[in-house]
């Protein structure tokens, strides 16, 4: 006598209708939950791939000015708050573009005819006489633009499309990448320009990123 258990197995064995049945929704699920899997998996990877995209090229601020950045980073920030300073910098702003105008005051050669320009803010958060950023030129961007450079003079405004490399302190500039940079067709008076009320000594000479080694970030 074949038990209760024995008959409904053998209604469920393939080569019944219903154990056939069975058995292929029971297989549709499992490919099914296979291939959500993999979507799942896949999405996982394009994300991170993305992610790391964005933390590499950083994103545009687009309304973010001057004067925000040196609350957060200028002089008087880090004065009040090194630590603080820092972690705005690596927060806020590290590796994002910005779109600013600013005072052309010298430039200098590196493996090229153009290699960095030395801009000076409004307001300044430097000392007379010094300027506030060192705009790094990749080859590409020089040659690019040479024409321009060849006739820049101190005063000239210039527009730049810029990505933040390094924060400024007393013996360094803010560092910037330029990506895009071109002329304000105006002229200003490079004495004129007012001064951030700060306490912070400078430096006799401050160090731009001419002497060392950079790896220009693809735009």
């Amino acid at each position: 006598m074949r038990t209760n258990f024995e008959q409904s197995y053998e209604k469920l064995a393939p080569g019944d209708d219903l154990g056939d049945k069975l058995l292929s929704k029971c297989s549709a699920v499992v490919l099914s939950r296979k291939f959500v899997l993999g979507i799942l998996v896949v999405s996982i990877v394009l994300l991170f791939f993305l992610l790391g995209s964005v933390n590499l090229r950083g994103i545009e601020l687009q309304n973010t000015t001057w004067q925000e950045y040196i609350a957060d980073c200028g002089g008087n920030a880090r004065l009040d708050n090194q630590d603080l300073a820092k972690k705005n910098f690596e927060t806020k702003y590290a590796k994002n573009i910005v779109n600013w105008e600013g005072v052309f005051e010298k430039k200098y050669s590196r493996n090229g005819p153009v290699g960095g320009l030395y801009v000076k803010m409004n307001p300044s958060d430097a000392k007379p006489q010094m300027a506030d950023i060192h705009l790094t030129i990749s080859p590409s961007l020089a040659s690019e633009n040479l024409a321009l450079f060849n006739q820049l003079t101190e005063g000239d405004v210039l527009k730049f499309k810029a990505r933040f490399i390094q924060m400024g302190d007393e013996f360094h500039y803010h560092h910037l990448e330029a990506i895009n940079i071109t002329s304000a067709n105006r002229k200003v008076d490079i004495d004129t320009i007012p001064t951030v009320n700060n306490s912070v000594k400078p430096a006799p000479l401050k160090k731009g990123p001419e002497s060392t080694n950079i790896n220009f970030i693809p735009s």
